[in-house]
Order: structure tokens, then C-alpha cells, then sequence
């Protein structure tokens, strides 16, 4: 048998008592230690939730699993399991979506039901117009400081003050303003 014969049939040994000690200490963390990992990994998850919530608010789920990161990390601090405290999150974050869902949407409703926007939210709005309007024809009008073009079913001349009906199209359908008129440039 040759030298490099006999290497490959020798059984490999087992490391020294003294060597497997030193691992076992070096590697092996306290239960504190991990526990305090744990907590620190919930809270920090929790805080990059809080956030996202605050980069887009109206995506409310990263709030409700921002509350479930708490209570995992409560969870933590009580020394709980892992399971544990995935579990903690996991009931929390869905127990917590729902009632926070509620809470948002009813918040939006309150705010958003009569608000108008775009070209909408001029009508009822007073302008000026800045080129004359004749019946089936298009001229300009100044509301709310923008240029817009509008029609009318009868003559407005320029400089009247108008009041913006509604919107057909690309052009304001104006009248003549009625009544208080003061204020409009």
C-alpha cells in the first residue's frame, strides 16, 4: 500500500475535550441574549412599519402589522418562545387589520365624500372672461387664476364676470355671475 492509500482509509478523529469546549462557549448564546435579540428584532421590524404606514397612509396594513410586531416583541420580553411569538404577531396583525381598516376608511369617507376635483371643483366658481363668448362659440375665461376655454348659450362679453355651470368636454359651460361679484380678478 502506498502512503496517500492509507490517508484515505483512516477514519477521521474527534476533535480535542479542550478545542469542542471553546466552541460550544463561543457559539452558544444565553437565553437573555437570544430573548434580547428577539426584542430587538420586533422592534425594529415595528418601527420600519410605522414607517412605510407614514411614507403611505392609506395602506393601513403596515399599521396593523406594525401592532403585531409589538406584541411579539412583548412577547419577547416575557420570554415566550419563537412559535410564540410568531403567533402573537401573525393574531395580532389580523385582529388589529379589521378594526383599523374600519377606522381609516371611515376617516376618508368623512373627508373625501363631497370633495371635488380636477375641472370639477370649478363649478360654481366665479371667473372673469378674459376673450369674448359668443352662443356656439368658444372664448376664455380666468377662474381661479388658470385660463380656461368656455362656451355659453348666449353672449358674454370681455371683462363680465361669469359663473362656471358645468363641463362639457374640454370647454367650462358659464352664465352670467348673479349677485355678489366682488373680489373676482
Amino acid at each position: 500500500m502506498m502512503p496517500s492509500e492509507l490517508s484515505l482509509k483512516r477514519a477521521p478523529q474527534p476533535l480535542k475535550k479542550e478545542y469542542t469546549q471553546g466552541i460550544k462557549r463561543s457559539a452558544g448564546a444565553s437565553q437573555n441574549e437570544v430573548y434580547m435579540n428577539y426584542i430587538f428584532f420586533w422592534l425594529a421590524a415595528a418601527v420600519l412599519l410605522i414607517a412605510a404606514e407614514l411614507g403611505h397612509p392609506s395602506l393601513f396594513f403596515f399599521l396593523s402589522a406594525a401592532l403585531g410586531c409589538g406584541a411579539a416583541s412583548v412577547g419577547a420580553i416575557y420570554g415566550v418562545s419563537l412559535v410564540a411569538q410568531i403567533s402573537l404577531f401573525l393574531a395580532i396583525t389580523a385582529l388589529a387589520f379589521f378594526p383599523l381598516q374600519w377606522w381609516v376608511r371611515r376617516g376618508q369617507a368623512k373627508n373625501t365624500a363631497h370633495m371635488k376635483t380636477n375641472a370639477y371643483a370649478l363649478i360654481g366658481k366665479k371667473g372673469v372672461v378674459v376673450a369674448a363668448i359668443m352662443p356656439g362659440q368658444s372664448g376664455a375665461v380666468r377662474v381661479g387664476g388658470q385660463i380656461w376655454s368656455a362656451k355659453a348659450h348666449e353672449s358674454i362679453q370681455e371683462n363680465a364676470v361669469i359663473e362656471v355651470t358645468t363641463i362639457a368636454g374640454v370647454h367650462l359651460i358659464v352664465k352670467p355671475a348673479e349677485g355678489d361679484t366682488h373680489g373676482i380678478i
